[in-house]
């Protein structure tokens, strides 16, 4: 499997939304995916830089979030945070 990895944008918005669905309906932990386990919607969780400074205060550390997109059929398979 060829990956690819892509900053959040809302052409990927319904892919994020039902890969963390499929995330808790297996019981897996949404680790790693910038607080996406706390928000509704996409448009929430895009907003994660402010979002987790707000959640976490001083104790916030800055990162990076990218989509894991499988090549073959533009699915998104991960996020890293």
């Amino acid at each position: 499997m060829n990956l690819k990895l892509v900053r959040p944008t809302i052409e990927y918005a319904d892919q994020v939304m039902q890969y963390k669905e499929a995330m808790i309906r297996n019981g897996d932990s949404l680790d790693g995916c910038a607080g996406l386990e706390d928000v509704k919607n996409f448009s929430q969780w895009i907003e994660f830089e402010s979002r987790l400074k707000k959640k976490y205060g001083r104790e916030y550390v800055p990162s990076e979030v990218f989509l894991a997109v499988r090549i073959d059929d533009e699915k998104v398979v991960g996020i890293i945070d």
